[in-house]
């Protein structure tokens, strides 16, 4: 449901209230703003469809909107896509949620079928998040969270993702009285970045580091790997120069230049000794130079690591 809110001065603000579904319509925000002359649009939802949230972030891009959001309202789950859209987007602390996708229980996949739809909403989801200039990693930290649970973003972690851009204080006179339109959003989480102490724990920090360079762009993920590299590897089982290592990569980078690999959270099995052996799984998508061609999957990966 979309609704004006007056404020002091300027164009109303578009509110955008309740679940994201199937049968929505993005073409009716696009009649709002022409009538309305908005600028703005903000959210009181807690999710619903994903592929109808990127509908509508995809006609607030078009549109040209910025997104806004208070704690005092919540922009949770699918609604987080939405307010990507945003072409400026704003947020306070503890306003965006986010947490895995799910499927509706009338759905009735088996598991086969439920696979291949995760993958598939995988990769519409990066997808859509690099089309907006989000970090795809943010997936990672929506994966990690377990669909009755719900994390909401610090603003450093806004920032981070690319979530937001702008400076909440550009807001339109604070969107007026709709602070008190609604009951409070449940508090944000806040999290504490530790530094790695043991040795385990330092190679699992290289492993995080090492697929989030190689899903940066090429220039960035070949000067990590120039250095990350001892001059002779075993290279999936045969000792192979490390020139030949970094041409084979290049090669792939080159024809699938846009990348996100990310470890899934909990999978990554460490033991040192001398060196360090890491075992776990990625979570991948790549995307084509030419044609749009998209692929995306789930591999098991195996990394010595010598400090």
């Amino acid at each position: 449901m979309l609704q004006r809110i007056q404020i002091k001065s300027g164009p109303p603000v578009i509110l955008l209230k309740g679940e994201f579904s199937q049968v929505d319509d993005p073409e009716l925000l696009s009649r709002e703003v022409a009538a309305s002359g908005a600028k703005v649009i903000t959210f009181d939802s807690n999710g619903g469809n994903v592929l109808a949230a990127m509908a509508y972030g995809r006609m607030i891009r078009s549109l040209g909107l910025s997104t806004f959001q208070l704690r005092t309202v919540q922009c949770a789950s699918a609604c987080t896509l939405a307010f990507v859209g945003g072409a400026i987007r704003q947020a306070e602390p503890g306003a965006i949620g986010v947490h895995q996708s799910s499927f509706s229980p009338e759905s009735d996949l088996d598991g086969h079928a439920a696979v291949a739809a995760v993958q598939t909403m995988t990769a519409q989801i990066m997808t859509y998040l690099i089309e907006m200039g989000v970090d795809p990693k943010l997936l990672q930290l929506s994966l990690s969270v377990s669909t009755d649970d719900m994390r909401y973003l610090t603003a450093s972690e806004m920032q981070t993702y690319n979530v937001t851009s702008g400076s909440a204080g550009d807001a339109p006179e604070r969107l007026g009285t709709t602070a008190n339109a609604v009951p409070p959003a449940v508090p944000s989480t806040t999290t504490q970045e530790v530094s790695p102490s043991t040795t385990e724990q330092k190679a699992l920090a290289f492993v995080t580091a090492y697929h989030d360079a190689w899903s940066r762009e090429n220039a960035d993920a070949f000067a990590f790997m120039e250095k990350a590299y001892e001059e002779t590897v075993e290279f999936y089982g045969k000792t192979t120069p490390k020139a030949a290592v970094i041409e084979e990569k290049r090669k792939f980078a080159t024809r699938w230049p846009v990348r996100a690999y990310s470890v899934k959270p909990g999978s990554a099995q460490v033991v040192c000794s001398n060196t360090c052996k890491v075992d776990g799984v990625v979570d991948w998508y790549a995307k084509r130079d030419v044609g749009d061609r998209v692929s995306s999957g789930t591999a098991e990966f195996s990394l010595v690591w010598d400090q």
